[in-house]
């Protein structure tokens, strides 16, 4: 492979691999009642909307870690999202919808303290290739309201669900992926019930991730955009607004395409189990065409032929991995 190829399928499993905590410092929890505070809080201080929507991003960009977050109000029972959520296997259901992800397969393992559950992910490129080529992530999954919160105090800190790998690509470290959702009251309104769902991100980087990522982003990635508007030149804050460029557009990219995933996985529970898969590719790829700037990277046909076999192939244990 072309060493400029090589990177760039690098940084693109980077960015891909590194879900997390979110924007708050430390991974501290929000309780489910704040939620409603935070969405607010968005939608007043003008972050980017998707669409017509309500669904809200931000993110930050440090020189130690990324941090990104979706909030969004959807159609679904809390309830509902939370029981579907909460299942590890579920989430692979989830991870492959992302054109980069090749294979996911969830397991229950012994640890220290007990069994834990964990996910295997492998991270390639946009398209079909062995898994012999693939770069990997070991995820231990908890969801619970046991995830986060004071200790000695059982329940109270929200349900959330909780992806961890402490080491990932090109130096990364400490990668954590971050659900919390809460309830919205019905009101005259809103006449069923919806629910508020927060994914949060973040990962530290170390040196060679933030080389590797400059070095794509002056090669393959420099036509890359993201969804915040930015000034046009840094030193006047006042001029002309483009759409962010550099490490924050891939962050934000990545992070729009996995709530996007997220939120297909659960439309896709209205159709019968025979029906969900094919629903839920439908149902990402149509919500990325939505986005065709930041988000468009292959044609329909392309992407629902690898993730037919990407499916099919994660259904066994993994052959090729070191």
């Amino acid at each position: 492979m072309h060493p400029l190829a090589r990177r760039g399928a690098a940084v693109c499993l980077l960015q891909i691999a590194l879900w997390g905590w979110g924007v708050q410092a430390q991974g501290a929890s929000v309780p489910p009642e704040d939620l409603a505070a935070r969405f607010e809080q968005l939608r007043r201080q003008g972050a980017v909307q998707l669409g017509q929507k309500p669904v809200f991003l931000e993110s930050i960009e440090t020189p130690e870690r990324l941090e990104g977050e979706v909030l969004a109000l959807i159609d679904h029972p809390v309830q509902q999202v939370r029981a579907a959520l909460s299942q590890a296997a579920v989430w692979c259901d989830i991870l492959i919808l992302h054109l980069n992800v090749k294979y996911c397969r969830a397991a229950r393992r012994s640890g220290p303290t007990g069994a834990i559950d964990t996910l295997e992910v492998g991270l390639g490129r946009k398209f079909d290739e062995p898994l012999s080529g693939v770069h990997w992530l070991d995820f231990r999954f908890r969801a619970g309201p046991s995830v986060a919160g004071p200790a000695g105090l059982p329940g109270a800190s929200p349900p959330a669900v909780e992806l961890l790998a402490p080491e990932g690509p090109l130096g990364t470290r400490d990668i954590r992926i971050r659900v919390q959702t809460a309830e919205v009251a019905e009101v005259p309104e809103v006449p069923k019930r919806r629910t508020l769902l927060q994914l949060r991100y973040a990962y530290a980087q170390g040196p060679s991730a933030r080389w590797a990522l400059q070095m794509y982003l002056g090669t393959l990635g420099r036509h890359k955009v993201g969804f915040s508007l930015v000034p046009e030149r840094a030193d006047r804050p006042g001029g002309l607004l483009q759409p962010v460029t550099g490490v924050r557009a891939l962050l934000e990219r990545t992070t729009v395409r996995y709530y996007l995933a997220v939120d297909a996985y659960l439309e896709a529970l209205a159709v019968p189990q025979a029906q969900q898969l094919e629903r839920r590719l439908a149902e990402w790829f149509a919500a990325t065409e939505r986005h065709p700037r930041q988000l468009r990277e292959l044609d329909w046909e392309t992407y629902v032929q690898m993730k037919r076999l990407e499916v099919y192939r994660q259904q066994s244990a993994p052959t090729g991995r070191p």
